[in-house]
């Protein structure tokens, strides 16, 4: 078991997390049995995040929903007394004379974020969503079907409003991967990440010169075991 600040331990968890550090975990809610989160990656206050495979340097704002299950709608009743779960009420000796013996099957479906996706305060991504690359999903939006890479998206149901960049830049964008690389200023110089086309032309040809290294963040999984979280080492990337 290894040791990591408190801003990489999650506010709240069920099942396990497999982390790249660096990444901020001190305000999310993780439920279901596992999610993944890339390097530089972090949620804001309440967000919670339910079986997701999130990438690198992706912002979650304040209370966003990621992926949380469904009750069954074709039964008798969507409440949990008809497919015996007894999370909420299972205290209550006259709810356990009604609850169900038979169990509703959740499917492990997964919700995908890629790199660099900013998502807004109170967004809901309905699970099993695919989220682009370089994507933005404004605040308050309700996310149930997939987003394309470095799209711009809001409503509800959210609708695509326009592209980040033109057609041509994406495709340079997504070749590139930057996410991969550790963009080092000695190698950069002080980049203006404001000029877009003069920071992806300079990282271009620091890769086609292998002068950026990529980066190599160490990986933990972290559980709840007996209450307390227990921490390791599951890979060092080199």
């Amino acid at each position: 078991m290894i040791n990591i600040p408190n801003q990489e331990k999650p506010l709240e968890l069920q099942g396990e997390i497999i982390l790249e550090r660096p990444a901020n975990l001190s305000s999310i809610r993780f439920r279901g049995y596992r999610s993944t989160i890339g390097a530089y990656s972090y949620g804001n206050y309440d967000s919670i995040i339910h079986n997701s495979d999130i990438g690198r340097f992706t912002s979650i704002a304040h209370r966003a929903m990621i992926g949380p299950i469904e009750h069954p709608v074709d039964w008798l009743s969507t409440s949990g007394f008809a497919w015996n779960d007894k999370g909420i009420f299972g205290y209550s000796d006259e709810f356990n004379k009604i609850v169900s013996d038979e169990k509703y099957v959740i499917k492990k479906i997964r919700t995908t974020i890629g790199n660099d996706v900013w998502i807004g305060s109170n967004v809901f991504i309905k699970r099993g969503v695919t989220i682009g690359n370089g994507c933005i999903i404004a605040a308050g939006s309700v996310v149930v079907g997939d987003v394309p890479d470095y799209c711009i998206v809001g409503g509800n149901p959210a609708k695509i409003i326009k592209l980040r960049f033109p057609t041509s830049l994406i495709e340079r964008l997504n070749k590139l991967k930057w996410w991969d690389y550790l963009l080092d200023k000695s190698v950069l110089g002080e980049l203006k990440y404001s000029n877009i086309l003069d920071s992806v032309s300079k990282i271009e040809d620091s890769i086609s010169s292998e002068l950026l290294m990529k980066l190599s963040p160490p990986k933990i999984k972290i559980q709840r075991k007996d209450s307390q979280l227990v921490i390791e080492e599951i890979e060092m990337q080199r």
